[in-house]
């Protein structure tokens, strides 16, 4: 009995740690999550009206801090509080509200391997829904191959991959399930083509 209760215990452990551990394993990522740790990207709203925050994060900046950066947030919301974004420091100079255009000026964020860049919360009931896509400013003069991005030194623009791969697909969900495709350059009739 002894062995089993142990047994259970580490493979609970085990389970715990590994369930904790960042979504994306890519460097540069950018995308919406439901926690600081950017372990959440799907979540069931039950609750009525209690608070569900949204969290914009770079997840494994392959720079030493963030001076700039700048995405569209695509966002499909029936929650009945859908909340406004506010940013983590910083200044947007763009004037839509969902495209964000900021600087961080003389206060950076330093690298870390999720760093939080705006914020909002959510009231709703437990039929809300919700589904948040990122990608690039429309016209952007800094990443003009259509994807979100930041600046770490003056000069050296970092374009950020997101986490499905797919700036046109929901990247992260509200009681719905958003479907996260590795991000890949191979298909599958690639692969199927190799046997």
């Amino acid at each position: 009995m002894k062995k089993l209760l142990a047994l259970t215990a580490i493979a609970l452990l085990a389970f715990s740690v590994s369930a904790s551990a960042q979504v994306d394993p890519d460097p540069d990522g950018m995308g919406i999550y439901f926690d600081l740790g950017a372990t959440q990207f799907n979540v069931a709203y039950t609750g009525t009206f209690t608070p569900l925050n949204v969290y914009l994060m770079i997840t494994r900046p392959s720079g030493s801090q963030v001076l700039a950066w700048e995405c569209t947030i695509v966002e499909e919301n029936t929650f009945t509080v859908p909340g406004t974004w506010t940013l983590n420091g910083g200044l947007d100079v763009d004037n839509d509200p969902m495209d964000f255009v900021v600087g961080n000026g003389a206060d950076p964020h330093p690298a870390a391997p999720a760093v939080m860049l705006a914020s909002k919360t959510m009231f709703g009931t437990p039929v809300s829904t919700a589904t948040f896509r990122v990608k690039g400013v429309a016209g952007s003069v800094s990443f003009p191959g259509g994807t979100p991005g930041y600046v770490h030194t003056l000069g050296f623009n970092t374009p950020c991959q997101v986490l499905t791969g797919d700036m046109n697909a929901p990247q992260a969900c509200v009681n719905s399930n958003c479907m996260i495709v590795a991000n890949e350059d191979m298909s599958w009739s690639s692969v199927k083509a190799l046997y």
